[in-house]
């Protein structure tokens, strides 16, 4: 029940962001990159292949490429359907400061959104709208045939590239 809560409370605040026009992209913002995503592998039963699963207790492949990429994060309703985040914007709009140790000192001193944006824009300059040409986005997985895998996909939302969305 605390995941549908959860997800509830996450679509009022998406809902209520998008209405106020806080995640809008402006009206003369090109449309993000399409991003490429891979063709169907045996990645994911590779990988399940090296977990260690507990006796009495199996693991299956429920999603792979092509229905998701990046999954950075996720949440389930209560009719089994799983929301998704999908992450293109790694290194292209979501810094490591690890990787910007001259960033750090402002990384650590912006205290608003604002001040994230500022720091952003000094260090990149015009650069900094490279940022906004990749998006993240929530992507929604469902089993419509009852067999335990997903087998729709859909993107539930998107045009989070702005560079504060990261």
């Amino acid at each position: 029940m605390h995941a549908w809560r959860s997800l509830v409370l996450f679509l009022f605040c998406l809902i209520l962001a998008a209405s106020t026009g806080a995640i809008a992209a402006p009206p003369d913002a090109p449309p993000p990159v399409e991003p490429k995503i891979a063709a169907a592998s045996d990645e994911g039963q590779q990988a399940l292949a090296g977990f260690q699963i507990p006796a009495g207790l199996k693991g299956e492949l429920w999603a792979a490429e092509p229905l998701l990429a990046n999954p950075v994060a996720f949440c389930l309703d209560n009719r089994g359907r799983v929301f998704v985040c999908e992450s293109f914007r790694q290194k292209r709009g979501i810094e490591d400061n690890r990787d910007h140790s001259r960033w750090l000192d402002d990384d650590l001193a912006a205290q608003t959104v604002a001040d994230r944006l500022a720091y952003i824009q000094k260090h990149l300059g015009e650069r900094a709208a490279d940022y906004t040409k990749q998006d993240d986005r929530i992507r929604l997985l469902e089993d419509t045939d009852g067999d335990g895998r997903a087998d729709k996909a859909s993107v539930f939302a998107d045009r989070f590239n702005q560079i504060v969305d990261g």
